[in-house]
C-alpha cells in the first residue's frame, strides 16, 4: 500500500498557520502512475453507456467518476457529449459540474452547444 506525504494547507500562502492534512497528496508508490486523466484498460473496454453510469453514480469514489469523465472526453462523439452534459446538469457537486463543463469545452464539440 502506498504512503502519501502530508500536505500543508494554508491561508493565502501563510504557512505559519497551516494545517497538516494526513494522507493527502499524490501517491509515492512508483508503480502507481494512474491519474484520473489516464484511461485504464478497464475504461477502454467499457461502452459509453457504462461510462455514463460511472460518471453519474454519486456513490462511486470521485476518482472513478473523473476517470469516466476523461474516458468520455477521449472517446468523443455525440453520446459522450450527451453524457457529459448530463453530468454538468445533474451533478450534486458544483466542482464536478464545473469539471464536466470544462471537459466539454476541451472537446469543442458542436453537439455541446445544443
Amino acid at each position: 500500500m502506498s504512503t502519501k506525504p502530508p500536505i500543508i494547507a494554508s491561508n493565502e500562502g501563510d504557512t505559519s498557520r497551516g494545517t497538516l492534512l494526513e494522507g493527502a497528496g499524490p501517491s509515492t508508490d512508483a508503480s502507481d502512475s494512474s491519474t484520473p486523466c489516464s484511461e485504464s484498460k478497464s475504461e477502454s473496454s467499457l461502452s459509453v453507456d457504462e461510462l455514463t453510469g460511472q460518471l453519474l453514480d454519486e456513490d462511486r469514489p470521485l476518482f472513478e467518476r473523473y476517470r469516466a469523465m476523461f474516458a468520455l472526453r477521449n472517446r468523443g462523439g455525440a453520446a459522450a457529449v450527451g453524457a457529459l452534459c448530463r453530468g454538468m446538469l445533474e451533478g450534486a457537486s458544483a466542482l464536478f459540474r464545473h469539471e464536466c463543463a470544462y471537459v466539454l469545452g476541451q472537446m469543442a464539440a458542436p453537439e455541446a452547444a445544443e
